[in-house]
C-alpha cells in the first residue's frame, strides 16, 4: 500500500457521499442545476449521483489508471461547476445533499488538490480496495475507520468550511 492509494480511496469515497446523497436528497442539487440554467430536476440530480456512485466505487474498487483518470476529470467538472455556482450566486453547491453548503474558494481548491491526486494515481497507479486491506491486520478495520474518517474530515470541509 502507498500513501496515493490511500489518498485515491479517500477521494473516490468522497464521490461515492456525494453520489448517494444526491440518490437520496436531491433537491439541493437540483437546484444548483436550476441556478446555472441547466435542465434539471430530482430525475437529473439522481442521475449525476448514480454516475458519481459509479465512478467512486470503479476507482475506489480497483485502483485502475483508467479510473484514476476519469475521477480526476470529475474532479475537475466538480472544481469548474463550484466556480460557476459561486459566479452565479448560488445559496448551495448541493454536492452533499446538504441546502446549506454555499459555494467557496477552498471547496474549489479541495477539488482540485483531489483531482491531482486521482491523477497521480492515474500516472503511476493505485492498488485496488482489496489489495490494501489484504496487507492490513485485524481485516483492515483500522484502515478502513481512518479513512471513513477522512473521508468525513473532507467532507465537512467542503459543506462547512475550515
Amino acid at each position: 500500500m502507498t500513501v496515493l492509494t490511500t489518498l485515491l480511496q479517500i477521494v473516490a469515497l468522497v464521490v461515492v457521499a456525494g453520489g448517494t446523497a444526491k440518490l437520496v436528497r436531491p433537491g439541493p442539487f437540483a437546484g444548483l442545476l436550476g441556478t446555472l440554467g441547466l435542465p434539471g430536476g430530482a430525475l437529473a440530480a439522481r442521475a449525476v449521483g448514480l454516475v458519481e456512485l459509479g465512478l467512486g466505487l470503479w476507482a475506489l474498487l480497483t485502483g485502475s489508471r483508467a479510473a484514476a483518470a476519469v475521477l480526476a476529470v470529475l474532479y475537475l467538472v466538480f472544481a469548474a461547476t463550484v466556480v460557476r455556482a459561486r459566479r452565479a450566486g448560488a445559496a448551495s453547491c448541493g454536492c452533499f445533499g446538504v441546502v446549506d453548503a454555499p459555494p467557496s474558494t477552498l471547496h474549489v481548491v479541495v477539488n482540485l488538490v483531489s483531482a491531482a491526486v486521482a491523477g497521480a494515481a492515474a500516472a503511476v497507479g493505485a492498488e485496488s480496495l482489496r489489495a490494501t486491506l489484504a496487507d492490513q491486520p485485524a481485516a483492515g478495520v483500522p484502515y478502513l475507520l481512518a479513512v471513513a474518517v477522512a473521508v468525513y474530515f473532507v467532507v465537512r470541509l467542503d459543506v462547512r468550511g475550515p
